[in-house]
């Protein structure tokens, strides 16, 4: 045989056994009680939710780094004394108060979106012991 050949014959293999998979997928949902179906949608939603948190409370931390690096950058630039112009180290000097209001601002935002979180980490336990009572009541029924 010549590698297409056996190339082919991988994907073949491959596509069968996802089929197989989606097929015990299937089926073992069609046995599941609405209630489990209900706890599983529960779970995987406010996980959802916990990972879009996360993402959200990462975005404002790097975003508020940079704006620390740009503070910094623009500190320097106004201590060095290469900036002799007075309408541009005004200039300067209400750039730097507008990046610091912005890093407020994403240092707001990195609290409420880990506050959140930890609120949201809670009911995810909740729901994911919840959602195993609901798993071992209906696999003692099967």
């Amino acid at each position: 045989m010549d590698i297409a050949k056996l190339y082919e014959l991988q994907k073949i293999d491959t596509n069968m056994l996802k089929v197989r998979r989606r097929v015990a997928q299937i089926r073992q949902q069609q046995g599941e009680s609405d209630e489990l179906k209900a706890a599983r949608a529960a779970a995987a939603a406010t996980q959802a939710e916990q990972e879009h948190l996360r993402a959200a409370e990462l975005d404002a931390e790097l975003l508020s780094e940079q704006l620390v690096e740009r503070i910094h950058d623009a500190e320097q630039r106004l201590m060095s004394g290469t900036v002799r112009n007075p309408k541009e180290l005004e200039s300067l000097q209400a750039s730097i108060e507008a990046l610091k209001r912005q890093r407020a601002g994403a240092e707001e935002a990195a609290m409420t979106a880990f506050q959140r979180g930890e609120e949201v980490t809670a009911r995810l336990a909740r729901e994911q012991a919840a959602l195993a009572e609901v798993e071992r009541t209906w696999q003692a029924g099967q």
